[in-house]
């Protein structure tokens, strides 16, 4: 991780740790129109920081997540599948998203993240008390 990307990740997880998540995902989708980084992962963490911002700002965190599918990394999209998914509310998909990477090493933090939205959407609760649960 260069510097730069190192600076950009320290600044976007300390708004979102202050419940500043707007101002989180702007910044990332900043970054990554000025190019200082790739878009995949910054996209999906910007999808995440919409998402925690309420249900108002799904929309934009459904477009931000399907813009960070990755090329041969079934487990990533898996993951990316499923929390789209939570934010759809369609438990059939994030079912079969789990499906897919609950027996792949390289994939337990996805369906441990997995496992929880769908247990807050179970209880219908927000993105972010979900996966903070």
């Amino acid at each position: 991780m260069s510097t730069d990307t190192e600076e950009l990740d320290r600044k976007w997880r300390a708004l979102a740790s202050q419940g500043k998540d707007l101002e989180a995902a702007n910044l990332l989708l900043a970054a990554i129109a000025e190019a200082a980084v790739e878009g995949g992962t910054a996209y999906f963490h910007a999808g995440q920081e919409f998402a925690c911002a309420g249900e108002e700002h799904y929309a934009k965190a459904i477009d931000c997540l399907k813009r960070s599918y990755k090329l041969d990394n079934a487990p990533w999209n898996a993951y990316v599948d499923g929390t789209i998914a939570f934010l759809v509310k369609e438990p059939d998909v994030l079912d079969n998203a789990i499906s897919k990477i609950e027996n792949d090493q390289s994939g337990r933090d996805f369906f441990r993240v997995l496992g929880k939205l769908k247990s807050g959407l179970g209880r219908e609760l927000s993105y972010k008390d979900s996966y903070d649960g």
